[in-house]
């Protein structure tokens, strides 16, 4: 979400700046633009527009996006109006949304629900004696859980780094105590094993442990 916002308000300050050249080119209509150097002008701002509307849509933001539909207004003759004090508000609202963390909080909702659909599957198929799936399933919980609070923390790389990785940093960034990280590195540790089919290095009690773990703490 960090890199969202920089984008947006990148393009906020592009958007200004393209605002006040409009400002000055007010009466003149799209036809003529393109047959002086203006013309350019015209280009940056429909990119501008484009590109307002792809980050917004990327990042979940479709209401806001809808600012940007439209590139030309129904005005005849045509004029230029990619850049407007509407659309600057839309991308104030959308970096004020994400920064205080509305956006996010929706996606791990969502997240929440998820894992504990994971989570009753596991432990559905821990009481049929399936050990291994119950285990990879709670391993993923924890591994995107993990994920998630790296991302709230800031943590560079927290969609591609190893989750014992994210496990360390955030004991480093002092998101939890060394105890906790000990507990959560072990169940990834099973949940590894279950993944490579080693067995012998975890019991049917150290899944359970695992998915309870992933109940009381990932929810």
């Amino acid at each position: 979400m960090r890199r969202i916002v920089e984008q947006l308000q990148r393009l906020l300050d592009q958007g200004r700046e393209l605002y006040a050249e409009s400002a000055k080119s007010s009466e003149v209509t799209v036809g003529e633009l393109m047959r002086q150097s203006g013309s350019t002008l015209q280009q940056r701002t429909q990119k501008w527009v484009l590109d307002c509307r792809s980050l917004l849509t990327y990042a979940g933001l479709g209401d806001l996006a809808n600012y940007f539909r439209d590139i030309l207004s129904s005005l005849k003759p045509r004029r230029l109006a990619g850049v407007t004090g509407n659309r600057l508000a839309a991308l104030e609202s959308a970096i004020s949304q994400i920064e205080g963390g509305f956006v996010g909080n929706i996606r791990h909702l969502l997240h929440a629900d998820i894992f504990d659909s994971l989570i009753e599957q596991g432990a559905a198929l821990l009481a049929e004696g399936h050990t291994i799936p119950a285990a990879v399933l709670g391993r993923i919980v924890i591994e995107r859980w993990l994920r998630d609070q790296a991302e709230a923390s800031g943590l560079p790389d927290h969609e591609t780094a190893k989750a014992s990785k994210l496990n360390e940093d955030l004991k480093k960034a002092g998101q939890y105590s060394v105890p906790k990280w000990r507990q959560i590195q072990a169940h990834l540790d099973v949940g590894n094993s279950a993944a490579h089919g080693k067995t012998e290095e975890f019991s049917a009690d150290d899944v359970r442990q695992l998915l309870e773990h992933a109940r009381a703490n990932c929810l």
